[in-house]
């Protein structure tokens, strides 16, 4: 019985001994029954290439941190937008690609009137601040539902996002409260040429109504407004939930994971739809808010002096910016993507990796260019009556150097650091034996 239970009493263990033991003088070969067990040098020797190859095979396995995911998705977001404002911006056709100078000539304004497309700027800004708030608060939700930390800052974590997306709700809210006033004041003054509605800016200037944008813009900050509210309270009740479920195991000496129920995997498909519905809504907004934006009078340099078209050069970066960034996103657009599919040969990863670092490289240089560029357009003289406006330009350099940093981080955490912390590839050199 003792046996059974992995236990011997010194008695018992003795008697075993000293019946046991004659059987075997008896039975087995003197020579190893007269001195002490000896190890075979061959199966030492096989041994221990099994166990080289073996962490030989798992060296050449990469493996990537919970934060490798979230990042890409980030990484691929900023490549795709700058990808966006360099296609748009770019003085081009289909079939060529032309120079200009980045700037844009906006016939002058009053520097009381501070109306955009006919809506007041403070309603541009509401729209603005809660996307970039709700956006926030949807990325914090999305980054600790994806790496599942310890219950007390998954509970932090919830709750910070939740705060967040109902905050940027209450200002989508806002935004959309002070549109509903302006809607029949809104207009489209790209064409002076073209157009039924005078506004009082500038008599000059003859624009079109710009209402239906106006009421697609507002509808779309009420629907991000309650998504944000609504995901908001939803993300609170699962948190807390989910927090009193977890307690009660956290400090149970005999805890087991118990299976997940089908009323868990239920809540985070619901939150997961409402964060990805909330997140379309706050694009949407974004996207009708430029659109507000470019209505706008806006002319060419030749147009504005009176020149033959292509005189002058147009508003948009100079050829060889406009090659260098589409060239740099593409293939960063290219390696990131190839990235997120699943290989796991170190080879492959130290191939992307050394792809990744050069396009950090370039994306500094283009950083460079593009600042250049615009400091050139700053001090040419500006038309008379008219405002030089460089605000969309700064942007795309912001984003050069955004995605510069971003790759630089990513190459340092995933390929330096953690790879200089594992002990692997020491480990499975033939001399570390």
């Amino acid at each position: 019985e003792d046996f059974f239970h992995g236990e011997f009493s010194a008695p018992l263990s003795d008697k075993m001994v000293s019946i046991v033991e004659p059987s075997v003088l008896s039975g087995g070969p003197p020579m190893v029954l007269d001195g002490p067990m000896q190890r075979s040098p061959v199966l030492d020797a096989l041994a221990g290439v099994e166990e080289a190859e073996r962490q030989e095979a798992e060296y050449e396995w990469f493996r990537y941190s919970k934060m490798a995911l979230p990042f890409l998705i980030v990484l691929l977001l900023v490549a795709v937008t700058l990808f966006c404002l360099t296609v748009w911006q770019a003085p081009m056709s289909i079939k060529r690609l032309e120079s200009g100078t980045p700037r844009t000539l906006e016939i002058e304004h009053d520097d009381e009137n501070d109306d955009e497309a006919g809506l007041p700027q403070g309603n541009r800004n509401c729209r603005i601040a809660a996307f970039i708030i709700i956006f926030v608060g949807i990325l914090i939700v999305g980054i600790v539902m994806y790496l599942k930390p310890k219950v007390g800052a998954r509970k932090g974590g919830y709750m910070l996002g939740a705060v967040l997306l109902i905050l940027g709700g209450v200002v989508a809210i806002i935004a959309f409260g002070l549109d509903v006033g302006n809607l029949n004041d809104a207009t489209y003054c790209r064409d002076r040429d073209q157009g039924t509605v005078i506004i009082d800016i500038d008599p000059r200037v003859r624009c079109q109504t710009y209402r239906n944008i106006a009421v697609a813009t507002c509808a779309s900050a009420g629907v991000a407004g309650f998504l944000a509210i609504y995901t908001g309270i939803v993300v609170i009740v699962a948190a807390l939930k989910a927090g009193k479920e977890i307690k009660e195991d956290d400090f149970d000496a005999t805890y087991h994971p118990r299976p997940i129920s089908r009323s868990s995997r239920t809540a985070k498909t619901v939150v997961l739809v409402l964060l990805a519905a909330t997140f379309a809504a706050t694009v949407i907004l974004t996207v009708f808010t430029i659109l507000l934006h470019e209505a706008r009078e806006t002319k060419y340099l030749d147009e504005v002096v009176g020149t033959r078209f292509t005189t002058n050069d147009r508003s948009g970066w100079p050829e060889k910016n406009t090659r260098l960034r589409l060239a740099l996103t593409i293939l960063v657009i290219g390696a990131l993507v190839f990235n997120l599919i699943p290989f796991r040969s170190r080879v492959v990863a130290y191939v992307i990796a050394f792809i990744l670092l050069v396009c950090t490289v370039l994306c500094i240089f283009a950083f460079a260019l593009d600042v250049k560029a615009v400091d050139t357009a700053k001090d040419m003289p500006c038309p008379i009556g008219w405002d030089c406006e460089y605000h969309r330009y700064i942007a795309v350099c912001v984003f050069d150097i955004l995605l510069a940093l971003l790759l630089m981080v990513y190459i340092l955490v995933e390929f330096v650091v953690r790879v200089a912390m594992d002990d692997t590839h020491v480990r499975a050199l033939p001399y570390a034996h």
